[in-house]
């Protein structure tokens, strides 16, 4: 029989047990009960990890494939830099697009979700909660119609021509006129899309799309196919041009020479303001509206691209007496260089308006096709007799008249100058010396393949369009027409030595004496990095042109180079056999057969060098 000390003990531990379960209770209760969604939202913070980057953002690539956004380090990263920075544009940190295509196609880019949700354990194991969907898709793939080495191309020569006229900047836009694939834009100054916050927005606008301006004399495209159309004149009519002067509405308007009879087709190469005011006189301002905006002016041209404007056009009834005159030569209009360039392009293609565009193909993750993004005509703006008669015009325009410092020997080329004042924002009037400076093109003239434009702002020395714009579409278009391996007549021996070209030789895994002589013969500069003596690397590539005295790096080595195979149409397993051994860096989108490669075929290859191959199934 227990003592009484000991019942007492057991009482009270009994007691203090029932406490203690009815804490544990009441405590369960709250928890469980009354703050259930509390603890919940607790336990879901220090258990569910959400990882930002779960649907990853689409790439970009130009039409050739070549990389021009990625995604790196959880960022986004542009492996060109600032040479597309305007067209591509740049997302934040939240991979959300900011400007250009990754704006326009965010919604592409950024695919089902921009996060990835796990749970994590007490030893903070990660693993996918059952019964979740899975995680999100990546964005999708950007085929642009752009062409990274046009780019380039139009870059280094628009610079070149900034720097020779002194211009605030410019803009070059160079379009397929069946098309409408626009395969090159760039506007200077330049900002680098990996750093943006360094750049001003002003910076960031792309101007070729964005900027209006008063076209001036490249605007007489608007008269001319008003009045042939029309029936009203023919090239070979002959105009009195008043000696050079004439007034209207009592204002005096002038032309650069003192022309007395001119064919109209004269009238067009030197550009005569006088012939062409005459002729829109009989054009009427009626037709003369409708033709305008047949030809796009006064309206986007609905290019992909965020923040497009339709340019200033008023309507008739707005016009005071001098307006038809003035807009004939080009002034009380505004237009973006997009919009008078795809103007060109419509009469390049048999008068037939085309959509230009950015955008060619979407890809998934595993390089398959989604969408395509066909030609788009918009409307027949003229005939195809009409477009004929004034690409001969223009055709004289290059060969006899004020664009013949974009003549291209062998190559026959359509096109246009114009020299414009900029409007004084502080009066009704012209800024004084305040000009742009433009030239726009299209070759060859009788089935064209491009189209381009140059637009010159603010240049100080050279300012016309004939001697401003127009070398700068030239030299463009002769590296265009070599690097595309067409066969062309050129004179490469000029006096002014700014205009004097050679084509880059193959010099891989020569001895490097031979191949600083075989340069010195073409009066090019060989700057020689590494050590050995055979040379197994040279930048600019081979076949490149560039301007006499440019220096051309030789990279040595004692082992001859590596030359990058065509393994285009070739099967997966097959290309990557074909590069074993090579000690390369591979990297392969898709499955099926390589569709495109980087570097291209017959380019150098290093160890370690990275490889591209992009892949999809046939």
């Amino acid at each position: 029989m227990l003592g009484k000390p000991y019942n007492k003990r057991l009482i009270i531990l009994g007691a203090m047990g029932g406490v203690l379960w009815l804490f544990l209770l009441s405590t369960l209760f709250s928890i469980q009960i009354l703050h259930h969604h509390k603890y919940l939202s607790k336990a879901l913070c220090q258990q569910v990890v959400r990882l930002r980057g779960g649907g990853e953002r689409g790439k970009i690539y130009d039409r050739n494939f070549h990389l021009l956004a990625t995604n790196l380090d959880q960022r986004r990263w542009y492996p060109l830099g600032s040479s597309l920075c305007h067209v591509v544009g740049f997302s934040n940190l939240d991979d959300e697009g900011l400007e250009g295509e990754e704006l326009y196609y965010d919604q592409y880019l950024r695919g089902d979700g921009a996060r990835l949700v796990l749970l994590t354990d007490a030893k903070g194991n990660r693993f996918s909660p059952p019964g979740l969907p899975a995680p999100p898709r990546g964005g999708e793939n950007l085929c642009l119609t752009i062409d990274a080495d046009y780019q380039r191309i139009c870059q280094e020569e628009l610079k070149r021509g900034v720097e020779r006229t002194g211009a605030k900047g410019g803009s070059v836009v160079i379009i397929s006129p069946t098309s409408g694939e626009i395969l090159a834009m760039v506007n200077l100054p330049l900002y680098d899309p990996n750093l943006p916050e360094r750049s001003k927005p002003q910076q960031r606008r792309n101007r070729a799309i964005t900027d209006q301006f008063e076209p001036g004399s490249t605007f007489k495209l608007v008269t001319a196919a008003a009045a042939l159309e029309e029936g009203i004149i023919s090239p070979t009519d002959s105009i009195w041009c008043e000696k050079g002067s004439i007034h209207i509405a009592g204002t005096p308007i002038g032309d650069n020479g003192k022309f007395r009879w001119l064919t109209f087709g004269e009238v067009i190469e030197k550009s005569s303001n006088v012939g062409v005011i005459k002729v829109a006189k009989k054009v009427g301002k009626d037709n003369f509206y409708r033709y305008t905006r047949s030809l796009g002016f006064g309206s986007p041209t609905g290019v992909d691209f965020p923040g497009e404007p339709g340019g200033t056009l008023r309507s008739p009834e707005e016009w005071s007496g001098l307006s038809l005159a003035s807009m004939s030569i080009g002034q009380e209009v505004s237009v973006t260089p997009l919009q008078l360039l795809n103007a060109y392009c419509c009469v390049a293609n048999d008068g037939l308006l085309m959509q230009p565009h950015l955008l060619k193909t979407t890809l998934d993750q595993r390089g398959r096709l989604i969408r395509e993004y066909p030609p788009s005509p918009i409307r027949r703006a003229i005939s195809p007799s009409t477009a004929h008669l004034i690409t001969d015009l223009l055709v004289g325009v290059v060969e006899r008249g004020t664009g013949r410092e974009a003549k291209i020997e062998g190559i026959k080329m359509a096109g246009k100058t114009g020299t414009a004042q900029k409007p004084d924002s502080d009066s009704q009037g012209y800024s004084e010396g305040k000009l742009i400076s433009s030239f726009v093109g299209y070759l060859p003239a009788a089935k064209p393949r491009w189209a381009g434009l140059v637009v010159l702002d603010e240049p100080k020395r050279d300012h016309t369009g004939s001697k401003g714009a127009a070398p700068i579409f030239r030299r463009i278009m002769e590296k265009i027409l070599s690097r595309e391996g067409l066969p062309q007549r050129r004179i490469l021996q000029r006096k002014d030595e700014a205009y004097s070209y050679a084509v880059v030789p193959n010099l891989l895994n020569l001895n490097i004496s031979q191949g600083l002589a075989i340069l010195q013969s073409r009066d090019l500069i060989g700057e020689k990095e590494g050590t050995g003596k055979l040379i197994t690397s040279q930048s600019p590539l081979p076949g490149s042109l560039i301007p006499k005295g440019t220096k051309v790096k030789l990279t040595l080595s004692s082992s001859p180079s590596q030359l990058m195979p065509d393994l285009r149409g070739m099967s997966l397993r097959r290309a990557l056999s074909l590069l074993s051994g090579r000690k390369l860096q591979i990297e392969v989108e898709g499955e099926g057969r390589v569709t495109a490669q980087d570097p291209r075929p017959g380019e150098s290859l290093a160890q370690g060098f990275r490889c591209h191959l992009l892949c999809s199934p046939q």
